[in-house]
């Protein structure tokens, strides 16, 4: 079996993200787009605390609040998980169309960005209720799911395609 599409697949996977968080971190995270983009996930996530009847109010890239204050800094947000999610899936040297890629990776960016919401809130309610862990639920439990999630989006977009190849390929 020739291993070499996985390992170029692996190689070109690295290098993009390598590529893409020197230019994340260099150039976008440190301007005024990032900021904007920060205090959105602030809003979006004050948002769903209010309907949920806390008293949060976002201010720029934070949610303050008489129970708890949180800031929304540069790594928590779903933009690397994303990197990773459109990689992955645009590189991967499965026989799929290029244009058959892009609705998984926009509803995969999408799912991303909403689970970042649900992070945040979750954060949020740790802070408040669970002091004590959170900075485990912060740091080890979200990060980690974090790092699962587009790689289980992945696999399971790649598992759907070689499994309609497979289909296809009997019903020939």
């Amino acid at each position: 079996m020739d291993r070499r599409p996985a390992l170029l697949f692996i190689l070109a996977l690295a290098f993009c993200m390598l590529a893409f968080n020197l230019l994340l971190y260099r150039n976008v995270a440190t301007g005024q787009a990032w900021e904007t983009y920060l205090s959105a996930n602030a809003r979006c996530a004050g948002w769903v605390l209010e309907t949920l009847g806390e008293p949060v109010k976002a201010i720029g890239a934070s949610l303050r609040s008489p129970k708890f204050n949180l800031d929304i800094k540069s790594g928590c947000d779903s933009v690397q998980a994303s990197a990773f999610l459109v990689f992955a899936i645009l590189l991967s040297p499965i026989g799929v169309r290029f244009r058959l890629r892009l609705l998984p990776v926009a509803y995969g960016v999408v799912f991303l960005a909403v689970l970042n919401i649900f992070r945040i809130v979750t954060l949020y309610f740790a802070g408040v209720h669970l002091v004590k862990w959170f900075d485990f639920i912060h740091g080890e439990l979200w990060q980690g799911l974090f790092t699962l999630a587009p790689l289980i989006w992945w696999l399971a977009w790649t598992q759907r395609n070689l499994a309609g190849r497979k289909t296809r390929a009997q019903a020939s």
